[in-house]
């Protein structure tokens, strides 16, 4: 039996460059928080100043969050803005939710769920749960 003797090959040296899935990452972290500011706005039907107004910024500020992602301070206001807005869409029809949110409601003390949306996120949740499980009183 002969045995051939293979040439050592020398390694390729990889170019210091990350790969692309971690540059996607990357991109993806670096916009965090779009898609649940961007869901708000598709469900509550707000436009850029609305939204603005919602968070107390301004349109300029939100179309940046949009593009860039939402500064780390804000992301809990906007992750509790986005649950509540998923669940009013959980459980009433889309094409209803802006006129139900922009609306004064009575058992709100006549503000809008936006109004409250924007001190306490957490309460629409309740709201939503509580409406939907009412049941009203045996006549």
């Amino acid at each position: 039996m002969r045995f051939h003797r293979v040439a050592s090959r020398t390694p390729k040296t990889i170019p210091n460059q990350p790969m692309p899935w971690i540059k996607a990452r990357e991109r993806a972290f670096a916009r965090r928080g779009a898609k649940d500011l961007a869901d708000i706005m598709r469900i509550f039907g707000l436009g850029a100043t609305a939204t603005g107004r919602l968070f107390d910024v301004s349109r300029q500020a939100v179309d940046q969050w949009l593009v860039h992602g939402v500064p780390l301070g804000r992301l809990a206001d906007v992750g509790q803005i986005a649950q509540a807005a998923r669940a009013v869409y959980t459980y009433f029809r889309p094409e209803r939710i802006p006129q139900i949110v922009m609306e004064p409601i009575p058992g709100l003390g006549g503000r809008t769920v936006l109004d409250v949306a924007k001190r306490e996120p957490r309460r629409i949740v309740e709201l939503v749960e509580a409406t939907r499980s009412y049941v009203p009183p045996a006549a």
